[in-house]
């Protein structure tokens, strides 16, 4: 039985560790692989007249760059990737976004077919 596999985004904290993928022979997209700029913004808890805590901007902010990579991967390649430091995160099952399967008919069939 084949193991279930889903599309994902995979997040390295570096370029180098992104680059290290490779030796992982995983099936990751190439052409998906990209650097993002990151500005995060540090929220601080705010008690007033609400009873619960909101949140507000503080002021605080921090840049970073974000390496990722999309791919489709198994559970155990999911988890052998977190485990050594990356994020992964799972956008869907590969039932949704299959891949091209095509389906083989031998010519007399495909004659017959064609007659009926």
């Amino acid at each position: 039985m084949e193991s279930r596999r889903f599309f994902v985004t995979v997040v390295a904290p570096d370029r180098s560790r992104l680059q290290r993928l490779r030796s992982y022979d995983l099936d990751l997209f190439r052409e998906t692989a990209k650097v993002t700029e990151k500005t995060e913004s540090v929220l601080g808890a705010v008690r007033e007249a609400a009873p619960r805590e909101t949140y507000q901007p503080t002021g605080q902010t921090s840049q970073r760059q974000e390496f990722s990579i999309d791919g489709l991967l198994s559970l155990e390649e999911i988890e052998r990737l977190v485990e050594d430091g990356y994020q992964v995160l799972v956008k869907e099952r590969d039932l949704k976004r299959s891949r091209a399967v095509t389906e083989g008919i031998e010519f007399q069939n495909w004659l017959k077919g064609m007659e009926e």
